[in-house]
């Protein structure tokens, strides 16, 4: 457990797992004709994206972004939980294809849903996220080629670099020509020191 940079000694999660709000108004959007008991969880998320509306225009710190959901994203969240747990008892509801699956993701995905409050550098949907893999699932066919193992390793942390990079406004070949030539001139590559890698980033 302790090699899974993702998980911290002691087995809980060294990352804040966060769901995707456009997924869950999306089931709920869909359910609409056919479940309009619905419909007003659709409007409680719409009040969530106002929220973050507000937050991303005032173009506020993370601090004051977690401030200002904790006392106004919060109640909402708590609504529409409640609202769902409610309609989960209904019957007829969730005999229903498209009301069931809304219903039945929301409350799967109760806590990531709701852990975005928690860090004010958290999104309320995870389109940046899924934008990112797009150019990953491109790469797929041309990954199978690489040669070798070692080679698919430096493929992968050179792309995930520049990813990361390009996610951070960082301007991709300039930052690529940097980090080659920092390890070229390296006195030997393979003791570059924590010092000369936060030079190149």
């Amino acid at each position: 457990m302790a090699d899974n940079p993702f998980v911290n000694p002691d087995g809980t999660a060294s990352v804040l797992h966060v769901g995707d709000w456009v997924h869950a108004r999306r089931k709920v959007v869909k359910s609409y004709f056919e479940s309009p008991e619905l419909r007003p969880v659709l409007g409680m998320i719409r009040e969530l994206f106002v929220i973050e509306r507000f937050i991303s225009a005032a173009q506020l710190t993370p601090a004051r972004t977690e401030y200002i959901r904790s006392k106004y994203a919060a109640p909402v969240l708590n609504e529409i939980f409640q609202t769902v747990e409610e309609l989960s008892k209904n019957d007829a509801l969730m005999k229903r294809k498209l009301g069931s699956t809304a219903v039945n993701y929301i409350l799967n995905q109760k806590e990531r849903l709701s852990n975005y409050i928690k860090d004010g550098q958290a999104p309320l949907t995870t389109n940046g996220v899924e934008r990112l893999m797009k150019p990953i699932k491109k790469m797929l066919r041309v990954s199978l080629f690489m040669g070798s193992e070692e080679a698919a390793e430096r493929h992968a942390f050179m792309f995930s670099l520049m990813m990361s990079a390009k996610y951070h406004g960082h301007n991709i070949p300039v930052l690529h020509e940097d980090v080659i030539r920092a390890i070229n001139n390296a006195p030997n590559p393979d003791d570059v020191g924590e010092d000369e890698y936060d030079s190149m980033m």
